[in-house]
């Protein structure tokens, strides 16, 4: 009898050190993530807390600037808990963190300031895996590896399908969008440079082809899941590190928590074991992604779908479960937006830098969720220089579908203490008011 046979599996003795590894690895990249997030975001919840944002989907701590600049905070204090533990936590501390971790990025997504950022939907995603991965720490690492890499692979698939396939509009495509977004008039990265150098007509050009490889990456991205998953989190990287590059780092609270789910899963077992049963919190996590994915997939052929993804960003979905539902679905706001303003005197100006600091670049198809005017810290003070009420129009348009809102905004100042109501007014899916 060979007594070596009575040995626990070197693979299984080492499991937990090997889970407890991956988790702090995915835990800082996610930590890395969140500061860039809460970096663009803190001053909107100030904002926030300095004058009352009031819209029907918003109540409690989901329009108090105090409460939302908490939770940008709580995850913080995961740090010396790291530290104390010299990085060797246990499961009930990884649960905990873990938990935080995910209550934060969601309730960050229901708050008024940052309801429609894809940043806290990539927070969402890392703090979802790692959560999972704290229920699994008394499994052995070979099982768990083969569960963690077909979730980071669902996960990462289906939020970059549903960013390219917000992207599936005529503007996007053509270039106009980035052109106008970035290559015209974006001071981060290459692009200054790029302007000093080429002709408009180039820098049209460059445009056109960046934006149909962002479309073609982004959504025929889903195919790669049936690769080996260490080709797979090899692309993963390369996409996100292109998107960080030609973006800026205001995207790296997007895509870092995302990409950190492949890295993570590297430090788990080299051995995958088969595993007759799946876990049932795996179980559920995989099922509802793929869910998602079918509802982006459907979204693009769908008007009605169309409409509903549009509503969101314009403040007027009225349902609480549609919204609620939404806010787990990747942040698909690439739609060709427009913005203007008309005050009680009749007078109307297109929402643009000059007028709307704003704005970004002074850009008019703004990729972003449309309803953002309302809580950026340059845009409050906009409002009340209008003789009140305002009368606000957001049009947006993904393919065939158009959806035309006008809501009305009173900007109140009482002794010092302000609030800015908004209150929808009127919704058209007619494109001929476009």
């Amino acid at each position: 009898m060979d007594f070596r046979e009575l040995l626990p599996d070197r693979e299984q003795l080492h499991a937990a050190p090997c889970v407890r590894n991956a988790f702090v690895v995915v835990l800082t990249l996610w930590l890395i993530g969140w500061y860039w997030a809460i970096d663009r975001q803190f001053a909107k919840y100030v904002v926030v807390e300095v004058i009352a944002v009031e819209a029907p989907m918003f109540a409690g701590v989901f329009a108090s600037g105090l409460a939302g600049l908490v939770v940008l905070g709580l995850p913080v204090l995961s740090i010396p808990v790291l530290l104390a533990c010299r990085l060797n936590v246990s499961q009930s501390w990884a649960l905990a963190i873990a938990t935080i971790f995910l209550g934060c990025s969601v309730t960050a997504q229901f708050h008024v300031a940052s309801f429609g950022s894809a940043r806290y939907f990539g927070a969402t995603l890392g703090a979802l895996w790692l959560f999972w991965l704290a229920l699994q720490f008394e499994r052995p690492a070979g099982e768990i590896r083969v569960e963690a890499q077909r979730l980071a692979k669902v996960m990462i698939a289906v939020t970059l399908l549903g960013a390219g396939v917000g992207k599936l509009t005529s503007g996007y495509w053509s270039g106009a969008v980035l052109y106008d977004i970035y290559f015209q008039h974006a001071d981060t990265r290459i692009y200054p440079w790029l302007r000093s150098v080429t002709t408009d007509a180039q820098l049209m050009t460059m445009a056109t082809f960046h934006s149909r490889l962002v479309v073609v990456v982004e959504c025929g991205f889903v195919l790669l899941v049936w690769l080996r998953f260490r080709y797979f989190a090899g692309a993963s990287v390369v996409v996100v590190l292109g998107i960080y590059l030609s973006s800026g780092p205001t995207v790296a609270g997007v895509v870092l928590p995302m990409a950190a789910t492949a890295i993570g899963c590297f430090f788990l077992s080299s051995k995958a074991e088969h595993c007759a049963r799946r876990s049932r919190s795996f179980s559920i996590i995989f099922t509802a992604y793929m869910i998602i994915g079918l509802a982006v997939v459907s979204m693009s052929v769908s008007p009605a779908l169309q409409r509903i993804w549009m509503k969101q960003y314009h403040l007027s979905e009225e349902n609480r479960v549609v919204w609620t539902l939404l806010r787990f679905v990747p942040k698909m706001y690439s739609f060709e937006n427009h913005w203007s303003v008309r005050d009680a005197a009749g007078s109307t100006a297109e929402l643009t830098k000059d007028v709307l600091p704003c704005n970004g670049n002074g850009n008019l198809m703004v990729p972003h969720y449309s309803a953002r005017i309302f809580v950026d810290p340059l845009c409050y003070q906009y409002f009340f220089d209008y003789e009140q009420p305002i009368t606000v129009e957001l049009r947006s348009r993904y393919r065939s579908t158009c959806l035309v809102s006008r809501l009305q905004v009173e900007a109140i100042d009482d002794e010092g203490l302000r609030r800015v109501e908004i209150r929808p007014v009127e919704t058209s899916s007619d494109c001929q008011e476009w």
